[in-house]
């Protein structure tokens, strides 16, 4: 499953904990980059990210020898983290350290951009789209931005066509987490936008709402079971397999 952008932001809280923190080491295993950052008065972090994930890991692991040249440039410019976030609602995590930022874009094939001064000074792959590139010695420019649904109206939002289908795009919320919230409410993946009746709309709001704004952390369920010990309504949790 690859990350969304509800993903991203409810990372982004635990990401910040690196804040302030110091990058000791970067290793490259194929695209995926390990970042290891001390943080004063804690323990070594690994943050490591995918072309299709980012998460903190305190397990090490097997890297190459020899590191790629885009690996190198990162140790020479990544130092103390002055701030990581997530930019708007859009798959991209951006890092920032002193003068310079690693905008890591976790959509499509994925890409690492590392920026100096808006400038590109490296990249993991050079693109080139009909509206932007990605080339060493050029101005970064991010993607046009997504809609951020986040305080919005969400039934105001969808398009006309199949309610899964727009859940996932207009909100960005993707197809497994738009399929959960149909599967909630008994709602047809394939019904109409516009064949919501006044109370599923209002329905599809509250259960959105949960999503986006969520006041418990998710639980792993395990056969059909969540963690031992908790006491969480489970109408709450996210269900994963």
């Amino acid at each position: 499953m690859e990350i969304t952008s509800l993903d991203l932001s409810i990372l982004e809280e635990e990401f910040s904990k690196l804040e302030d923190g110091h990058v000791q080491k970067v290793y490259q295993r194929g695209e995926d980059l390990t970042i290891e950052i001390y943080v004063p008065g804690d323990e070594k972090k690994r943050l490591i990210i995918g072309t299709d994930k980012a998460f903190i890991s305190k397990y090490k692991r097997d890297n190459p020898m020899k590191p790629p040249g885009f690996c190198m440039e990162l140790r020479k410019h990544l130092g103390k983290v002055d701030r990581i976030e997530q930019k708007g609602f859009d798959r991209i995590l951006v890092i920032e350290s002193g003068d310079t930022k690693l905008i890591c874009e976790l959509f499509g094939r994925g890409n690492y951009i590392l920026v100096k001064e808006n400038k590109i000074i490296g990249a993991l792959r050079e693109e080139k789209w009909a509206d932007r590139e990605i080339r060493v010695g050029i101005d970064y420019e991010f993607p046009e931005p997504a809609d951020d649904p986040r305080g919005k109206d969400y039934i105001g939002m969808l398009e006309e066509g199949e309610l899964v289908r727009r859940l996932a795009s207009d909100l960005s919320l993707g197809g497994t987490y738009a399929e959960e919230i149909c599967h909630r409410l008994s709602l047809e993946k394939d019904m109409e936008v516009e064949e919501l009746t006044e109370k599923q709309a209002n329905a599809l709001k509250q259960e959105i709402d949960r999503f986006l704004n969520p006041e418990l952390s998710p639980i792993l369920y395990r056969d059909e079971l969540p963690k031992k010990g908790s006491t969480l309504p489970s109408q709450n949790l996210f269900k994963v397999s």
